[in-house]
């Protein structure tokens, strides 16, 4: 829970686990204490690695809306009386312009309208 980034606290009232026990487990017992803190770091390396590997993936989904839409596949839906652009291609589209994707493309790029 720790390397999920919950606190102490937090982990206490969850658990039933007194705080000072869960502190002690992280600052004393020098031999435990780091062991303890290793494995958080571990799995606080395996949390990131996951979220980074669904964001990745994420990326993909979106790249391959635009490009569906670039091809020409995409038709616009009807609404009422009009025509809007598919919702999953405005999602594609935030999901591009808020992630670390366009910083890696460029970043001066705007994608979609603002």
């Amino acid at each position: 829970m720790l390397a999920s980034g919950y606190s102490q606290l937090a982990i206490s009232r969850v658990t039933g686990i007194p705080q000072p026990t869960i502190w002690g487990w992280q600052n004393s017992l020098v031999s435990f204490s780091d062991q303890f803190n290793a494995l958080v770091d571990t799995r606080a390396a395996e949390f990131r690695a996951a979220k980074d590997a669904v964001h990745e993936q994420q990326v993909v989904m979106a790249l391959q809306v635009i490009q569906e839409a670039l091809s020409g596949e995409m038709q616009r839906e009807r609404a009422g009386d009009s025509y809007v652009t598919p919702l999953r291609f405005e999602a594609a589209v935030k999901l591009l312009q808020s992630t670390f994707w366009k910083q890696q493309s460029g970043g001066h790029k705007q994608i979609g309208t603002p």
